[in-house]
């Protein structure tokens, strides 16, 4: 196994709750955007969480660029 795959695997999972607080969002905030396919997510039996690059990549989609003067 390459050691870039085992660092990934080994990354820890955010639940809901965790992942909100992280992008300063409510929990049902956080539910809506995933219902609406906003936010990747991963679902393991009844839990759904969040790896950290779900959550880059979120912060990423929805920058803002300052307009220069």
């Amino acid at each position: 196994m390459r050691s870039s795959t085992f660092s990934a695997a080994t990354e820890r999972l955010f639940s809901e709750r965790e992942a909100a607080t992280l992008l300063g969002i409510s929990y049902a905030m956080l539910r809506i955007l995933r219902a609406r396919k906003a936010i990747g997510h991963i679902r393991v039996g009844y839990r759904v969480l969040y790896d950290p690059a779900h959550i880059e990549a979120f912060k990423r989609s929805h920058e803002r660029q300052a307009l220069a003067a």
